[in-house]
């Protein structure tokens, strides 16, 4: 089942290289989409895939990341890939 995963991340997630930590964290997985900057100071994320890469993504994302973010939305639905890869948006 595809899914596209839609993640939030409240805390010091700006200016400190989170974004590119992201880009960095997902390379191995085979998925989609992006991580923005949001006007808020919060950073969000957007994954594409099959669901058990998808969730093994977030994982490592929420381990290797946890220092950054306080606490975070997620909200998931299936559907197909909107992207051709992953990439920091601007």
């Amino acid at each position: 089942m595809k899914v596209r995963t839609q993640t939030t991340y409240f805390g010091r997630v700006q200016g400190v290289g989170f974004r590119w930590r992201v880009c960095q964290a997902v390379k191995p997985f085979k998925v989609t989409g992006y991580v923005l900057n949001k006007s808020d100071g919060s950073v969000e994320t957007l994954l594409e895939g099959e669901a058990e890469v998808v969730k093994g993504a977030l994982a490592l994302l929420e381990s290797q990341l946890k220092e950054f973010w306080r606490s975070k939305k997620t909200d998931q639905r299936e559907g197909e890939a909107h992207f051709d890869d992953f990439s920091i948006k601007r």
